[in-house]
C-alpha cells in the first residue's frame, strides 16, 4: 500500500524538533515536499507521508507502520491521554484525520476519514 513510491526522504521537506525530540524516518521511506514531520513520530520502512500532511508528536507520540500510506492533506495528532498508532499497510485517504487513535493494520480508510479518539 504504501510501496510504489520513489522512495528516500525529500532534503527539502520539514522535519522539525519539539522539545528537543526530532522525528525518526526509516530510510526506506517517502515524505513530500510540503508535508510537515514534527517532534515524537516514527516512520516505518517503505512508508509514504504525501504533500501537506502534517504528523504532530508534540504532547504524545506518532507511531506510522511499514508500507502505510498517509495521502495528501491528512493530519495525525496526539492528545496528552492518547497517541497515534497506525499499522503496517494502511491507507489512510485525502484530508483524513486521525487524532489520539489506533489504525490497525491492512485497513484503508476514505477520503476525509476522521479518527477522533
Amino acid at each position: 500500500m504504501g510501496g510504489n513510491h520513489p522512495g528516500g526522504m525529500n532534503k527539502a521537506m520539514p522535519l522539525l524538533p519539539y522539545e528537543r525530540v526530532m522525528p525518526t524516518i526509516d530510510a526506506s521511506a517517502y515524505v513530500a515536499d510540503g508535508a510537515y514531520i514534527v517532534g515524537n513520530v516514527d516512520i516505518g520502512g517503505d512508508a509514504s507521508i504525501w504533500y501537506n500532511a502534517v504528523l504532530r508528536g508534540d504532547i504524545n507520540s506518532v507511531r506510522i507502520g511499514a508500507r502505510t500510506n498517509i495521502q495528501d492533506g491528512s493530519i495525525l495528532h496526539v492528545t496528552n491521554k492518547l497517541p497515534v498508532r497506525v499499522g503496517a499497510d494502511v491507507t489512510v485517504g485525502h484530508r483524513a484525520i486521525v487524532h489520539g487513535s489506533i489504525v490497525r493494520g491492512r485497513l484503508s480508510h476514505w477520503n476525509g476519514f476522521s479518527n477522533i479518539g
